[in-house]
């Protein structure tokens, strides 16, 4: 997934239900420290539609991160899927990180507005 950025940094909408499984997968040194630092560094924001089953793994990365890095509301836990959706720049990335991990990045602008209309709704009914 491309992150280059200019120094006005970006903003990045997530889909997640598995913030565990990337801490699982990267362990905890690399998402607490690098990934954090990178984050900030790259001046990376992210709004993230997250499961009400994990707000205390959420409570606990934010507490590591500066607290404007992520704004984060909540849905019931059916609402979303095992794999991830990242939306930035020009792109949709669909990201796995269960037993067999993998990445599938669209660059499409159509495709990347049409998933963020679809995030707007459910963010306005999400709850924080």
């Amino acid at each position: 997934m491309s992150m280059t950025r200019d120094d006005n940094g970006c903003l990045v909408y997530v889909f997640s239900s598995l913030s565990e499984d990337f801490v699982d997968i990267f362990g905890e040194d690399f998402f607490y420290n690098e990934y954090s630092k990178m984050r900030q560094k790259r001046k990376i924001k992210s709004k993230n539609l997250e499961i009400d089953s994990n707000r205390e793994e959420y409570a606990k990365m934010i507490s590591s991160a500066k607290k404007t890095d992520r704004e984060i509301k909540y849905l019931p836990d059916a609402n979303l899927e095992p794999i991830s959706i990242n939306i930035f720049d020009d792109s949709v990335a669909f990201i796995n990180y269960e037993l067999e991990a993998f990445v599938i990045e669209i660059k499409n602008r159509e495709l990347r507005n049409s998933y963020e209309k679809h995030f707007d709704m459910l963010w306005a009914i999400a709850s924080e």
